[in-house]
């Protein structure tokens, strides 16, 4: 549909109409996009938990009207509980662990940092 509305407007439009669909496409194309990845997809993507193809066009709709998505409650329940960390010491702790510097913590070093911080699975612990 997009691309439909995009060649129409490259075929019979002006100039400044052209730009005009262009833009509404675009957006309509980021808010589906950010509709997806809040989990608000329809049902032959995000399977039985996934909106009707009219629910979905009403939250595409909300999101282009410029309303919030909603927030679910595992992402709220995150919030919480990242409100109270100190960031600016898991950076330091990340940077710690990262041996090698380059930005990522291989296994090795995940090895490292969780038997440091006395959470590492022992062998024959049914406990992960």
């Amino acid at each position: 549909m997009i691309g439909a509305m995009q060649h129409s407007a490259v075929l019979y439009s002006s100039e400044e109409d052209k730009a005009k669909v262009f833009e509404y496409t675009e957006r309509m194309r980021s808010s589906m996009h950010d509709c997806m990845v809040a989990g608000l997809g329809t049902r032959d993507l995000s399977g039985p938990s996934g909106l009707t193809t009219e629910g979905f066009i009403d939250q595409v709709a909300k999101r282009m009207a410029g309303e919030a998505l909603p927030v679910s409650k595992a992402d709220a329940a995150k919030a919480a509980m990242m409100k109270d960390v100190d960031v600016e010491a898991i950076k330091g702790m990340f940077a710690e662990y990262d041996l090698d510097k380059n930005g990522h913590i291989d296994a090795e070093e995940f090895a490292q940092m969780v038997v440091k911080l006395g959470v590492a699975p022992m062998k024959g612990s049914s406990k992960m």
